[in-house]
């Protein structure tokens, strides 16, 4: 079941000095070598990570085939990794690398993304009813326009706000994801 967690990913980056950074944030600086897939594939993370806006950050599970392309006046690192989601939001500021992996019944897309210069990021929806036939235990992911989500969340933030003597009241800004289960025969939503 571990492998259903793994997203495969086929990235394909361009590394050339003008476009995209040869140095990852220790200022390691990366060569066009075939042993150098490591760094390549840090610098494919990071600019996956940062260029992603919405949900949480990945994190590099494997690097299943990596080929170097030398050309005349640039290096080509072709990667084919394997990511994970992680539970830490983009807004986290926690490096993708410090954060944990999610479980496989939390996780609900499978994304490919092609990385060549710009990212194009083609996801395919796990089912509800495929997740419960492989776990029937495990909490069910709710889409983020579901009415009964929605107002469990709202309700939730409204009993937080009364049971608190905070001198701010909390506001939602936005829902990231919204999960079902049962807890003694009754529904129950997390946010």
């Amino acid at each position: 079941m571990r492998g259903l967690v793994i997203l495969s990913v086929l990235t394909v980056c361009a590394l050339n000095c003008a476009s995209v950074p040869t140095r990852d944030t220790s200022g390691r600086h990366w060569s066009c070598d075939e042993n150098e897939k490591e760094p390549g594939a840090r610098l494919a993370m990071l600019s996956i990570n940062n260029k992603h806006f919405h949900g949480y950050k990945f994190q590099l599970s494997n690097i299943t085939s990596s080929t170097v392309e030398k050309g005349q006046s640039d290096c080509k690192l072709h990667l084919e990794l394997d990511l994970q989601e992680t539970t830490c939001h983009i807004i986290n500021p926690k490096s993708f690398e410090e954060c944990d992996i999610r479980q496989f019944y939390e996780t609900v897309s499978h994304y490919t993304i092609m990385a060549n210069q710009t990212f194009n990021n083609i996801s395919d929806t796990f089912s509800p009813e495929k997740i419960v036939r492989m776990c029937p235990d495990c909490p069910t992911l709710l889409p983020l326009h579901s009415p009964e989500g929605l107002e469990s969340v709202k309700a939730g933030l409204r009993q937080f706000n009364m049971d608190h003597n905070y001198t701010s009241y909390f506001k939602l800004m936005e829902v990231g994801r919204i999960i079902s289960g049962v807890c003694q025969n009754r529904s129950l939503f997390q946010g």
